[in-house]
């Protein structure tokens, strides 16, 4: 089967779908709310993950940059001259690392307010 008449046949069927249960449902507008927010959620969650991994894993990484080069603040002074050097390494590899799972995790939680701070990962990141 050509590419082309797959894709246009699910645009028809999708389409005749949309058609018929909007009028199916004429009565009940809040059953029409909820299927037409679907799709606003998928996008909301996939543009949420596309864009708040990365700023999500930015974030962490200067976090816990910042936290690893703080924890040497009371140790003597070999201890800062060979652990605060790796803080900046340590940190971007660790943050990287958690901002992966917080910004979908961030993205989805969110899906209902998309393209809001909280989705794309600019608020609290806790």
């Amino acid at each position: 089967m050509n590419v082309t008449r797959f894709s246009c046949s699910v645009i028809f069927a999708a389409t005749v779908i949309a058609c018929t249960a909007s009028n199916a449902l004429a009565d009940d507008q809040g059953a029409v709310k909820k299927v037409c927010a679907v799709p606003i959620l998928m996008f909301g969650a996939a543009a949420g993950i596309v864009v708040g991994t990365p700023i999500a894993a930015a974030r962490m990484s200067g976090k816990d940059m910042k936290a690893i080069y703080h924890e040497y603040d009371d140790d003597t002074f070999s201890w800062k001259l060979w652990g605060r050097p790796l803080a900046i390494p340590v940190g971007i590899l660790e943050g990287a690392i958690k901002g992966c799972i917080i910004g979908p995790k961030n993205a989805i939680r969110y899906a209902n307010k998309p393209f809001s701070k909280e989705a794309f990962s600019l608020e609290d990141l806790d």
